[in-house]
């Protein structure tokens, strides 16, 4: 039987493409779509698309109601939780009534866009089909990482020196760094940045990091108790299935796989299997794919190894807060990795629509070099920006804590 065969460019192909690699990238296991919440089935893929937001109980939450490409910014509101001290009695309440505290981020959006060339004619021995596949797959494959190298950077604050293959993103000297990002990358805010063996935020600058300052749960028990003691503690994840209260919200710690070695390396093996088996149970109570192999459960901190690190090699200029308003830099001696620990909204992200699909993804096919090549592209139309606001006149990212720890050779 013979088969259809849609020409390039196609509006049918725009359409059924444009919606298919989108859908596969909502369901990737991706660092990106795992902060996000449960991927959509395919059956559900046009609701997505069009869906307002996503879950506001993980640390990703995405915007996707910009439908008609109104202008290139966003908004993210947040409300304050409510402080003051109630009425009793028959005493009036008029005039005092608590007031409604808001913040709001804005997005910025802008194109991205990539594409292959499958070469000419007399080296292609695939059908256009094939071809489709095969663009299908690598243009997914790009885009998830770049998106989750972009995601990564912003959450951390910072880019690192980290510039391995599957490092999509430049260098912040690359002068095309900032256009990537979109929005602008804003170093941890005083109360939300950590340093192993301090007590509390704040206690140590990057130049006092040191080749002592190593991961063990020693260092996760003293962030754990500086976010509870927190003014502003980060909200807790919530996760389908599993069961937390408000005394022991569940965060999620991404750490290189030199953090993952050096909190192996410092925790007994009774330490080490109370950490595995935590993690294994809470998998076994969801199915949601927030959990993974390999993953440890530590306070009810959800610890996942990544293995794109936010690494500061040594004499690298990191900008930070030397105090609540003040932002500067200063050097390392010694190279360290930053972790991060996510709570829910710390990451806004926004799409908007290509005008000529209606879809956050447009799908594009051209026969060039009088008909001898099809080049394949994509665009998708977004931006990230880490959600940080002004709580009682302090600067405080809202979904996410640094963690800065050395990362070089043993002592």
């Amino acid at each position: 039987m013979p088969q259809t065969n849609i020409p390039s460019g196609s509006n049918l192909a725009v359409k059924a493409f444009s919606v298919a690699l989108f859908t596969k990238m909502a369901r990737a296991a991706t660092f990106h779509r795992r902060m996000t919440g449960a991927a959509p089935k395919d059956s559900d893929a046009a609701r997505q698309l069009k869906a307002q937001t996503t879950d506001s109980g993980m640390p990703i939450v995405e915007i996707r109601d910009l439908a008609k490409g109104a202008g290139d910014r966003a908004t993210y509101d947040i409300i304050d939780i409510l402080t003051g001290k109630p009425v009793m009695g028959d005493k009036r309440l008029s005039g005092k009534m608590m007031p409604l505290e808001f913040g709001t981020q804005e997005i910025r959006l802008d194109q991205m866009r990539a594409g292959v060339d499958p070469g000419g004619r007399m080296t292609r021995k695939r059908t256009k089909h094939d071809l489709r596949k095969l663009a299908m797959a690598n243009l997914l494959g790009y885009n998830a990482t770049l998106m989750d190298n972009i995601t990564q950077v912003h959450l951390a604050g910072a880019r690192g020196t980290q510039n391995a293959r599957d490092w999509h993103l430049p260098l912040e000297s690359d002068p095309d760094f900032a256009d990537i990002m979109v929005n602008p990358i804003a170093p941890p805010t005083f109360n939300r940045r950590f340093v192993a063996g301090d007590d509390a935020f704040g206690d140590s600058m990057t130049s006092d990091i040191d080749n002592t300052m190593s991961l063990s749960l020693t260092v996760l028990d003293a962030l754990r108790t500086a976010v509870d003691e927190s003014e502003y503690p980060l909200q807790g994840v919530k996760i389908p299935g599993y069961s937390t209260d408000d005394d022991e919200p569940l965060y999620v710690l991404r750490v290189s796989p030199i953090g993952y070695g050096q909190l192996r390396a410092t925790s007994t093996d009774k330490d080490w299997n109370t950490l595995t088996s935590n993690a294994i149970q809470a998998r076994s109570m969801s199915k949601h794919p927030i959990f993974g192999n390999g993953d440890l459960l530590w306070r009810n901190i959800l610890i996942k190894q990544t293995r794109r690190s936010i690494r500061f090699d040594i004499g690298t200029s990191v900008a930070e807060y030397t105090d609540a308003s003040t932002l500067g830099a200063s050097a390392n001696t010694v190279q360290f990795d930053r972790a991060i620990l996510l709570g829910a909204q710390a990451l806004a992200v926004a799409y908007g629509s290509d005008d000529r699909n209606g879809y956050h993804l447009n799908w594009h096919e051209e026969e060039t070099d009088h008909g001898n090549r099809v080049e394949t592209s994509t665009s998708i139309i977004k931006g990230c920006r880490k959600l940080t606001f002004t709580l009682d006149g302090v600067t405080t990212d809202h979904g996410v804590v640094a963690l800065d720890h050395y990362s070089g050779p043993a002592a």
